[in-house]
């Protein structure tokens, strides 16, 4: 979702609710949204959120997308290797920020270089 599909699927709905208030951070591929306000606001907009999102919420809790990935992958008992490129490590790096993560982690590459790629990675 994009900042200004997140703003455009609740805005109006969140700024109706009475004594709250709302901030946005968006980063590329996610947008964190900041609620503040008493106990009975602050459900009502996660609730909007929630009907507003679905399934493409990753969380409600505060957890972001790697800590998400980590938990679960735990949770299932399953591990994560990854292979970046662009990125230059970056969701590795992401990743492995996050406390238990070397129980999922397996490893990375980061090949950036065609010949690279298809010498270790086949593709």
């Amino acid at each position: 979702i994009g900042e200004s599909d997140f703003h455009e699927g609740i805005d109006d709905r969140l700024e109706a609710i009475s004594g709250l208030e709302h901030g946005y951070c968006a980063r590329p591929g996610e947008v964190d949204l900041r609620l503040m306000g008493a106990g009975a606001s602050v459900q009502s907009a996660r609730q909007v959120v929630r009907e507003a999102f679905g399934d493409e919420l990753v969380s409600d809790d505060g957890a972001n997308l790697e800590q998400v990935v980590v938990d679960l992958l735990a949770k299932k008992g399953r591990t994560l290797a990854i292979a970046e490129s662009c990125t230059g490590g970056l969701i590795a790096s992401r990743v492995t920020d996050v406390p238990g993560s070397s129980e999922v982690f397996r490893y990375g590459f980061v090949t950036y270089a065609n010949e690279a790629k298809e010498e270790l990675l086949g593709v």
